[in-house]
């Protein structure tokens, strides 16, 4: 599999990534296929009881993660 966004909002977007990719690595493909334009840029969702964890098993690749970036 090959690291794409899934899912784009408004102020997130949620993307299918290498697990060992780095969080640079994660918000460089965001900036790059989905730019933020805000000063900040995108960052990514860090773990918590509100929003679940910082990356989750994606379901289709032992591989990859999904990993959520926010404005």
């Amino acid at each position: 599999m090959k690291a794409a966004i899934i899912r784009s909002g408004i102020l997130s977007i949620q993307l299918c990534v290498p697990k060992e990719w780095t969080d640079a690595q994660v918000i460089a493909l965001a900036e790059k296929e989905d730019p933020c334009g805000t000063f900040a840029g995108w960052q990514v969702r860090k773990s918590s009881k509100k929003c679940g964890p910082e990356r989750v098993q994606c379901k289709e690749s032992g591989e990859m993660i999904h990993i959520v970036v926010h404005s």
